[in-house]
């Protein structure tokens, strides 16, 4: 992930300084659990993904990413590989 991580930072220069922490999940429910979980601790990420198809609480508590500063066309192209 530190290669993913590091051309990550090239192309967004303004997230050069940010400390990244990656998990993964087998299933979406369970990271969609997680993350609840997290959220309900005060304990939430800073930034995560979450599925287009998504309908959940979550739509109506979180901001997404503007389009000019990650473009999640161009994004998920890109880093497909991981999600």
């Amino acid at each position: 992930m530190q290669a993913l991580i590091t051309a990550f930072k090239q192309k967004y220069p303004s997230y050069e300084k940010t400390a990244f922490r990656v998990e993964n999940f087998s299933e979406y429910d369970t990271y969609t659990q997680a993350l609840s979980s997290a959220i309900i601790r005060g304990d939430a990420p800073d930034m995560f993904v979450q599925n287009n198809n998504e309908t959940s609480l979550l739509n109506n508590q979180v901001l997404a990413i503007p389009n000019d500063i990650i473009n999640p066309s161009d994004f998920r192209k890109q880093y497909k590989a991981v999600f």
